[in-house]
């Protein structure tokens, strides 16, 4: 049943984006598709990459700044843009992550991406989905490796 609720929501949002590891400094080539019932006058729509403290230090980064999630990086793609009654409207969002580790002294993080989207009726419409990010090595096709840290 949960799933027939979506079919009838007013505003739909598909995010599609290459499933594999990232690297630190890798652009997430997405696209996003946002599919309405009804006219949707859209404000402003963004992608975000966020990040969530885990594994070692992550005691001491949420002592300092809070549990998260916190942003990493994020991409406005749409302003003042309407889609048609019953229509659909798909974006290509190139969003680049950030070369450096989200905290000092952390050394995993729980990633995930949003897609947010504003209407002219201050209503808000998301839709997260985890993400696999490497925060330090890129293994080359000859089997060796590159720290990224240092590009």
């Amino acid at each position: 049943m949960p799933y027939l609720n979506k079919l009838f929501q007013p505003v739909r949002i598909h995010a599609l984006f290459e499933t594999r590891v990232y690297f630190l400094g890798d652009t997430i080539e997405m696209v996003v598709q946002v599919v309405t019932r009804d006219r949707l006058e859209i404000i402003r729509a963004k992608a975000e990459l966020l990040w969530t403290p885990k594994g070692q230090g992550a005691a001491e980064v949420r002592a300092k700044m809070g549990n998260g999630p916190f942003v990493h990086s994020s991409m406005l793609f749409s302003q003042r843009h309407v889609i048609r009654a019953g229509g659909e409207e798909v974006f290509s969002v190139d969003l680049r992550t950030e070369s450096l580790p989200p905290a000092s002294g952390l050394t995993d993080a729980g990633w995930k991406t949003r897609v947010t989207v504003e209407s002219s009726t201050r209503k808000i419409y998301s839709l997260e989905s985890k993400i696999k990010i490497s925060p330090h090595w890129l293994a080359r096709p000859d089997g060796s490796q590159e720290d990224l840290r240092l590009r």
